[in-house]
């Protein structure tokens, strides 16, 4: 499994996802929408709220997972 967080280097709920998945030994690249990289994934994405886990799975599935509701720290949890 691959994880992309993308997020900013002020958001709150973004720290607390890294230091979640960094605690639990989770791989994931971190990708913030003030560089050129993140703008654009936010941009293709319709990205209006961080963080946003793009997550690609052993079977090649993808799946975006938007923190509405606290649905980025329930996903991580689910698969910790």
């Amino acid at each position: 499994m691959k994880i992309k967080l993308l997020g900013t280097h002020t958001c709150q709920h973004c720290k607390l996802a890294v230091r979640y998945m960094t605690e639990k030994n989770i791989p994931f690249t971190e990708v913030f929408v003030e560089d050129p990289e993140g703008q654009k994934l936010a941009i293709e994405n319709n990205v209006a709220q961080v963080p946003v886990l793009f997550v690609e799975k052993d079977d090649g599935t993808k799946e975006i997972v938007r923190n509405r509701a606290g649905e980025v720290l329930a996903y991580l949890k689910a698969i910790a």
